[in-house]
C-alpha cells in the first residue's frame, strides 16, 4: 500500500523519514492547520500478527500516558483494520548514534548537556513504572535546540508485570546494549535493566564505539559477554567510574535509581571542576523513584545540585567494598509487617556502602555548615556514645540520598508510602503505640512488646541544636514535597498518634530501613 500522498486522520503524508523491520515513518501535515506531525505506520505485512498488533498499540498507550519534555509526546492514534499508526510530535535533529558516528566520543560537558535530560526522563517513566527495555544510542535524539527526546517505548513493559507479549526464545533489546538480566531472559526485569543499557550507552558516548565489536564478535559472543564478563578495560576518564557502576552485572549493586545517578553526575562534575547545571528549557521536576505510588514531585535543580563530600577521592568513588557492604548486613534484627520487612533498630552505620567515611558533624558549626553546604553527615545523639546502642544515630537528609548509599546491602530507605502501608498494616486504635518500645520513652507512654521498638532518639535542629530526646522519635523517608524539606514519621511521648510531615533537609532525624 503506497502511504506517500495518502492520508490519515487529518494528517497528509508527504515523505518517508524512516523505515525499520517492524514500522516505517513518515513526515504529516495537517490538513487545516499545516503543522507538521511524525506518522509512525506498523509495516502492514506485520499488522496481521496478533502479538505485533499487541506490542504496537502498547507502544502508542504508553507514550500517550507518559507527559515529560524528555519523551517524546503521542499526539493520535488511528487503526482503520488495515494500518495501526502512531501520530507523533515531529522532531528535527539527529540521533546520539549518528552524532557519535559523525564526530567520535563527545566532550564531557556535551554528555553532561545530553545525559542529565535522558536521566530526568526515564526518572520519570521509572517513577511511573514503566520500563524501556531497548535503550541505546538511536533512541536517544537530539533536537536542533538541544533537547532531548527518548524514542521507542515499543518493547516497554509495567514494572511486575511478566512478559506476556514475549515468547519463549524471544529476544527483546539491541544485543550491544541489553542487560544480563535481559541476556537470561529474567521474568523479573526491572527500572535497573534501563540503568544498565543507559551505562553501555554512556560508554559509546565517552569513548566514540562500543564496548563490544559487533563486526568481529558473533552475537552469541557478546551476549556471552555481557552476562560472564566485567566491561573491556578502558581508559581514565572523568565519568569511567559511572559507566562501572551502571553495568555491575549484579543490578542491586548499579545505581538504584536515575536519581541517584543524576546526584552521581553533580558530584562528579563538582571533582573535575565542571558546570553539571545544563540550561534546559521546560525542565521543571523530576520524580521520587524508590516507590511507584509516591509520586512526589522534587524542585529538580534545588533536590539534585547539592551532592558534595569533600572528604570522598574521586578514584575510590562508587566502586563499592564488597566486604564494607556485607558487614553492614550481618546481625540485622527484623521485624515483619505483613508483607514488609523493617528494622527493630535505628540505622547506626558511619560509612557508606563504598567504604567511603561519613562526616560526623560534633560541633554545631558543623552541622550548620553541612545543611548548608548539603554535605551528607551523621552525630550521635547529644554526641554521646554512651546513648548510640540505645538510639542509633541522627542523619542529615543528604546523607540518606548520597548515591554512595546509606543502607546496607538489600535494605532501601523507606519512601513515605512505605510508612504509609506499614500504618495501614498495624490497624487499630494507639497506631503510634504499637511501635513504641517502653525503653527510652520518658513518658513511659511505650508498649513493652512493641517490636519495631521505635527508640525516641528526639532530633538535631538546622541550628546544630539537639531537641526531644526520650520525647520524640522521628524517621526520615525519601519522599520529597516541598523545597528543602522532606517528609518524616513522627511519634511522640504525649499521643499515641503517627505523623507524616514535612521537614528541614538539614535536621537531624534517626533513620529506619525497610528490607528491598
Amino acid at each position: 500500500m503506497e502511504i506517500i500522498g495518502s492520508k490519515i486522520l487529518n494528517y497528509n503524508i508527504l515523505s518517508l523519514i524512516g523505515e525499520g523491520g517492524m514500522a516505517s515513518v513518515y513526515v504529516g501535515e495537517h490538513d487545516r492547520l499545516g503543522t507538521k506531525v511524525a506518522v509512525k505506520v506498523l509495516n502492514p505485512i506485520l499488522s496481521v500478527n496478533a502479538q505485533l498488533r499487541e506490542r504496537f498499540l502498547n507502544e502508542a498507550k504508553l507514550m500517550a500516558s507518559l507527559d515529560h519534555p524528555n519523551i517524546t509526546k503521542v499526539i493520535d492514534f488511528e487503526d482503520d483494520g488495515n494500518l495501526l499508526c502512531i501520530i507523533m510530535e515531529l522532531l528535527e535533529g539527529e540521533d546520539l548514534s549518528e552524532k557519535i558516528k559523525r564526530d567520535g566520543a563527545i566532550s564531557t560537558e556535551q554528555i553532561n548537556n545530553i545525559y542529565l535530560q535522558v536521566l530526568s526522563g526515564f526518572n520519570y517513566a521509572h517513577n511511573m513504572g514503566i520500563v524501556h527495555r531497548d535503550i541505546k544510542p538511536s533512541n536517544i535524539f537530539i533536537r536542533k535546540d538541544g533537547i532531548i527526546k527518548i524514542l521507542d517505548f515499543g518493547i516497554a513493559k509495567l514494572f511486575g508485570q511478566g512478559n506476556e507479549m514475549t515468547q519463549t526464545g524471544t529476544q527483546m533489546g539491541t544485543p550491544l546494549y541489553m542487560s544480563p538480566e535481559q541476556v537470561k531472559g529474567d521474568k523479573s526485569i526491572d527500572h535497573r535493566s534501563d540503568i544498565y543499557s543507559l551505562g553501555v550507552t554512556l560508554y559509546f558516548a565517552t569513548y566514540g564505539h562500543s564496548p563490544y565489536d559487533s563486526s568481529t564478535l558473533s552475537q552469541f559472543d557478546i551476549l556471552s559477554k555481557i552476562v560472564h564478563e566485567p566491561l573491556p578495560e578502558m581508559q581514565d576518564h572523568p565519568l569511567k567510574n559511572l559507566i562501572l557502576t551502571a553495568c555491575t552485572k549484579n543490578r542491586e549493586d548499579r545505581f538504584q535509581s536515575c536519581e541517584e545517578w543524576i546526584s552521581a553526575f553533580y558530584y562528579i562534575n563538582q571533582l573535575i571542576g565542571q558546570n553539571p547545571i545544563p540550561q534546559i528549557p521546560q525542565q521543571k521536576t523530576v520524580f521520587n523513584t524508590t516507590q511507584n505510588s509516591d509520586r512526589s514531585p522534587i524542585p529538580y535543580v534545588d533536590h539534585l545540585a547539592h551532592i558534595t563530600s569533600p572528604e570522598s577521592k574521586f578514584k575510590n568513588y562508587l566502586q563499592p567494598s564488597f566486604q564494607q557492604k556485607e558487614r553492614q548486613a550481618l546481625n540485622i534484627k527484623r521485624v515483619k509487617y505483613n508483607d514488609q520487612i523493617w528494622m527493630t533498630e535505628n540505622l547506626a552505620v558511619t560509612h557508606f556502602r563504598n567504604g567511603d567515611k561519613i562526616l560526623e558533624a560534633l560541633s554545631n558549626e558543623d552541622w550548620i555548615n553541612a545543611g548548608k553546604k548539603g554535605v551528607p553527615a551523621y552525630c550521635l545523639v547529644n554526641n554521646s556514645s554512651d546513648k548510640q546502642e540505645i538510639y542509633g544515630n541522627l542523619y542529615n537528609w543528604h546523607a540518606l540520598n548520597d548515591p554512595r548509599g546509606l543502607a546496607p546491602k538489600g535494605w532501601k530507605i523507606p519512601t513515605k508510602g512505605d510508612f504509609e502501608t506499614l500504618i495501614k498494616s498495624i490497624g487499630g486504635d494507639n497506631k503510634g503505640n504499637k511501635l513504641k518500645n517502653h525503653l527510652g520513652w520518658t513518658l513511659n507512654n511505650g508498649l513493652p512488646n512493641a517490636h519495631f521498638k521505635a527508640s525516641p532518639a528526639g532530633t538535631r535542629g538546622p541550628d546544630g541544636e539537639f531537641k526531644k530526646e526520650g520525647q520524640v522519635s522521628a524517621f526520615w523517608t525519601t519522599s520529597h514535597e516541598k523545597q528543602h524539606e522532606s517528609i518524616a514519621l513522627i511519634l511522640t511521648a504525649h499521643n499515641n498518634d503517627i505523623i507524616l510531615t514535612n521537614t528541614d533537609v538539614s535536621r537531624g532525624l534517626s533513620v529506619r530501613c525497610i528490607e528491598n
